[in-house]
């Protein structure tokens, strides 16, 4: 019971077995606007006029 509360989950898989593992995952795209934007630039899109509009109420001085 001690062994599974320090080494929680599965065993490790014998090397002989398994060499690497990949995940793939699906592209994160997000459609706004009929146009289809990578997840970096709406959050660029969104975060700086949020921020340029939430800065005086912060006392931010740049």
């Amino acid at each position: 019971m001690t062994g599974l509360l320090v080494h929680p989950g599965e065993p490790r898989l014998n090397e002989r077995l398994a060499v690497s593992a990949e995940i793939e995952y699906p592209s994160a795209s997000l459609s706004f606007a009929g146009f289809q934007f990578h997840w970096a630039v709406l959050l660029l899109l969104v975060s700086l006029p949020v921020a340029l509009l939430l800065k005086r109420r912060f006392g931010v001085e740049f």
